[in-house]
């Protein structure tokens, strides 16, 4: 089983999703679970993340940009790992407006991966596929 292409997927790397499927053995919903939890998880600390750049509170935003990097790298968005490797040099430096401006770009980025992983739920979903068929031979 493999993910079917599309060119509507840019913020997701579909050779990362593959790896997860293989170490899953096919299960799609092990897969769609990780995206699930991802979704789930980035947009409470996203809001935690806006409290603490409000506050301007760098120890806690660098915990928030590695939990978010972690899981981000799980599913293969790396256009958003790469956004906060650049809101975290940011605000160590002391570039709030700048790390401002970044912050912005990593939530119109993880509104993408959104969409991004409602289309691979619609194209991977059960009714999208033949059953498989299992042959016995005697």
């Amino acid at each position: 089983m493999s993910f079917l292409k599309t060119d509507n997927l840019k913020r997701l790397d579909l050779s990362v999703l593959q790896n997860q499927l293989e170490l899953a053995d096919g299960d799609w919903s092990f897969v769609f679970e990780l995206l699930s939890l991802f979704e789930e998880t980035t947009v409470e600390l996203l809001q935690v993340m806006a409290t603490n750049l409000n506050l301007r509170k760098a120890d806690s935003l660098r915990s928030l940009c590695h939990r978010m990097r972690g899981s981000g790298l799980t599913i293969g968005t790396l256009s958003f790992v790469s956004l906060l490797g650049d809101f975290q040099e940011c605000f160590s430096n002391d570039e709030w407006l700048e790390a401002e401006r970044v912050f912005n770009e990593i939530c119109i980025e993880f509104d993408g991966i959104k969409a991004e992983i409602i289309t691979l739920q619609k194209l991977h979903s059960p009714q999208n596929h033949a059953p498989e068929l299992s042959f016995k031979t005697s």
